[in-house]
């Protein structure tokens, strides 16, 4: 993976878990490598990135995110009766 690849995968998955369980959007000022690797076929991240997207779609199903005065948390959806 690329180091652009590799931050184009950083903020989709904050996107994705700002939309799919309502964490805060996070930022990092820290770039990645410019050496960090080769970059990956265009059909394979694709797939990554599908991947990653099912795994939010699919933690948003199972827990649901708290936040007190520790800060944020994440719990077992009370909806969910068979893991």
């Amino acid at each position: 993976m690329s180091s652009s690849q590799l931050d184009e995968l950083w903020h989709y998955e904050f996107e994705l878990a700002h939309q799919w369980l309502g964490l805060p959007l996070r930022s990092c000022s820290e770039k990645p490598s410019s050496s960090w690797g080769a970059k990956m076929k265009d059909e394979e991240f694709k797939r990554l990135k599908w991947r990653v997207r099912t795994m939010w779609s699919r933690a948003g199903e199972i827990f649901c995110v708290t936040h007190d005065e520790k800060g944020y948390g994440l719990k077992v959806n009370g909806s969910v009766s068979n893991l």
